[in-house]
């Protein structure tokens, strides 16, 4: 499936986060919560969750604890790729998924039939953003336990092909603007993992927007 972009600007959400904080989701009056529908309450859980994460991961790069930094972008392209999935199916299908979400029910659908993986809602936002994969492979490593939390002492990186460092380093220079190094290691990408959270979290904003608008992807917002 190829993706047109967006009339209004790219595919992707350039649009920047007042002081890189979303408006805090108040979820604390159970009438206003069950006054709205199943596809407003995901909505009001994912702004949640992500301005959690945004203030968790401001903690973590002062402290420097970069394994909850990818594991915290992970969690984040989490949503956002779940979201991206919505704007692609029917209103009543998403209507659906948002439902088995708040019921703690793993997504699937009827037609086709099964579960819906992680890897198929990867798949798709990875046609129209071919960085996202990338992003939520080596995120994984760090949410799962692995070599990777060893990174102290074993750059988790330096096991990379020299063509897989190579696209890590053109995508940062091409979004980030760094690092100067061809083919960098983990020390180098440190100073952007911030600003990869920030694109993720920026994206999810816009794709938000338009679920909230009941859009769908090839609509502009």
């Amino acid at each position: 499936m190829v993706f047109e972009k967006h009339a209004n600007g790219p595919p992707i959400a350039a649009r920047k986060r007042e002081g890189n904080m979303l408006p805090r989701i108040e979820l604390n009056s159970c009438d206003a919560w069950w006054g709205m529908s199943d596809i407003d309450r995901l909505i009001a859980i994912v702004r949640s969750r992500s301005a959690e994460h945004d203030k968790a991961i401001t903690l973590l790069v002062a402290a420097k604890l970069w394994g909850q930094v990818l594991a915290t972008i992970r969690q984040e392209l989490d949503s956002l790729v779940r979201i991206f999935y919505l704007l692609d199916q029917p209103l009543n299908e998403r209507a659906i998924l948002a439902g088995q979400t708040l019921a703690g029910e793993i997504w699937s659908r009827k037609k086709p039939k099964g579960r819906v993986t992680d890897r198929q809602m990867m798949e798709l936002y990875n046609a129209l953003d071919g960085w996202a994969m990338r992003v939520y492979e080596f995120g994984c490593s760090f949410i799962h336990l692995s070599n990777s939390h060893g990174y102290a002492g074993c750059d988790p990186l330096a096991s990379l092909s020299q063509q897989d460092r190579a696209e890590i380093g053109d995508y940062l220079r091409s979004y980030h603007g760094g690092p100067a190094e061809k083919e960098p290691l983990f020390e180098d990408i440190k100073p952007y993992l911030r600003e990869v959270f920030n694109k993720v979290a920026q994206n999810l904003d816009y794709y938000l927007e338009g679920l909230e608008k009941g859009k769908n992807l090839h609509d502009t917002w």
